[in-house]
């Protein structure tokens, strides 16, 4: 029998969401059986990888060749209370237990933060026999994007159901439920690590907003130096925007909830953290249209979307089974412009109108 789990530590908590959500595509692609392993959010030697299944490797397959110091990080009680991603799912420490002694595939491509598609997994995955026990193990962020899983669902290459499937997965294993209060907006801006974040991109957005719904209270989200922080918030208050909270370096997990509960959500144009909130949350999403950001200590492209995939803000809105979850995603130019009737048909449905 075949098994799948990933890497449990690389980064902060979008990095190990991309990394779970990843396996969870594949192991539903593929028919192969999720492990689920607990997040140690930047801590490379506490995760259960580093400890224990690293020694068992005896296979190491590669597909093809090829501090900024964060205020705060979730214990992984508190993410396994919130998320509980584990669900029903078996956990790779019960798995090891009577396994000790399994062969162990890696799964990556290049040296990390490398685009796989559904096609090299499956020509990968063709190299081992199926009656054999076998534990695959994503690792060194590798991944298939959501956008990418989007884009095959849409065509109906991939069966639409799975995209469902999975975030229906997620929303039921949430232990908690968001309750979304109208007329409030949320604005995560990414510092820290990186520049490129455009706050000027998400106040014209801001701005196009207000033009056409009234908002009560604007909560604006970021972590990194006082200097960093200061920047912002200097921003916004010389634009004269009122009823602005500006919460800076708080808890992540309060953050979450926080950014669950908004009517409307402007999602950082770089990295993945708010845009998390969409899997759970049916409030409004922002999203750029076309951003691109490097990070300030690689000097590498974060994302490079087009080169890969289409992301699902990129497609008109279409009467299916993803509509649901489309509806809500709005995408913006690079101007903060979206389109007006895709954001009234939102507001409608999550306010039962």
């Amino acid at each position: 029998m075949w098994y799948i789990t990933y890497d449990n530590w690389n980064g902060g908590f979008a990095h190990n969401f991309c990394d779970l959500l990843t396996t969870l595509i594949i192991s539903k692609i593929f028919n192969i059986e999720y492990l689920h392993c607990e997040m140690y959010i930047g801590n490379e030697s506490e995760g259960f990888w580093g400890n224990v299944i690293r020694n068992l490797k005896n296979d190491i397959s590669i597909i093809s060749k090829n501090k900024w110091e964060r205020n705060m990080f979730p214990e992984p009680t508190l993410l396994r209370n919130f998320f509980n991603f584990k669900g029903k799912n078996i956990t790779l420490e019960d798995f090891y237990k009577d396994n000790k002694n399994c062969k162990v595939v890696d799964i990556y491509k290049g040296t990390g933060f490398n685009f796989i598609t559904i096609e090299e997994i499956d020509i990968f995955l063709k190299k081992y026999d199926r009656n054999e026990t076998i534990l695959f193990h994503l690792t060194k962020n590798n991944r298939i994007w959501l956008w990418e899983f989007y884009d095959l669902c849409n065509r109906n290459i991939i069966d639409i159901n799975l995209f469902n499937e999975i975030r229906n997965e997620l929303i039921s294993n949430l232990n908690y439920k968001p309750i979304i209060k109208k007329n409030t907006l949320s604005i995560h801006i990414r510092k820290g690590d990186c520049e490129g974040d455009d706050i000027n991109w998400s106040y014209s957005v801001l701005k196009n907003i207000q033009k056409i719904h009234k908002l009560d209270k604007i909560n604006i989200y970021s972590m990194g130096s006082d200097e960093q922080m200061k920047q912002i918030e200097f921003f916004f208050n010389s634009n004269g925007i009122e009823n602005i909270e500006y919460k800076f370096n708080i808890d992540t997990i309060q953050t979450i909830k926080e950014m669950m509960n908004s009517e409307i959500l402007i999602s950082s144009p770089i990295g993945f953290f708010s845009k998390t909130i969409g899997y759970f949350s049916d409030n409004i999403k922002f999203y750029d249209n076309d951003h691109n950001g490097y990070n300030i200590f690689s000097r590498g492209e974060l994302f490079p979307w087009q080169k890969y995939c289409q992301k699902p803000e990129n497609y008109d809105i279409k009467e299916n089974e993803l509509y649901n979850f489309s509806i809500n995603m709005i995408k913006c130019d690079k101007n903060g412009n979206f389109n007006d009737i895709q954001f009234q048909k939102g507001l409608k449905r999550i306010n039962n109108i």
